[in-house]
């Protein structure tokens, strides 16, 4: 039995692409939604619902295939995806800075 199918991985990753990319080019008023570009970057709902289908299909698919608990599983994906959150979280922050030219280095609120 395959480790991945990885025509579902490719899929899932292009509905995520698609959603960064919806969000990106609405957020920062890239592209006018009125636009060819903006109308074909319309549909980032619905690329969010295909993720998340593709996602469900793929998690049961792994517990089929590795034979794990709810607890092992729920365990390997925790240390998966939370241990590259601070990493995410200083890039986004030093990055929305950059835009608005407002790095702050104080991390609690000023009074």
């Amino acid at each position: 039995m395959k480790n991945k199918i990885l025509e579902l991985e490719a899929l899932r990753g292009l509905a995520s692409l698609y959603v960064f990319f919806h969000h990106t080019l609405f957020s920062f008023k890239i592209v006018d939604k009125n636009s060819l570009l903006g109308i074909l970057f319309s549909f980032g709902q619905e690329a969010v619902m295909i993720f998340f289908i593709l996602s469900g299909y793929v998690i049961a698919f792994s517990l089929n295939k590795n034979n794990y608990t709810f607890k092992e599983y729920f365990k390997h994906r925790f240390i998966r995806i939370y241990t590259i959150v601070p990493f995410a979280w200083i890039i986004s922050y030093i990055s929305i800075s950059l835009l608005n030219q407002t790095l702050n280095y104080s991390m609690g609120r000023e009074i």
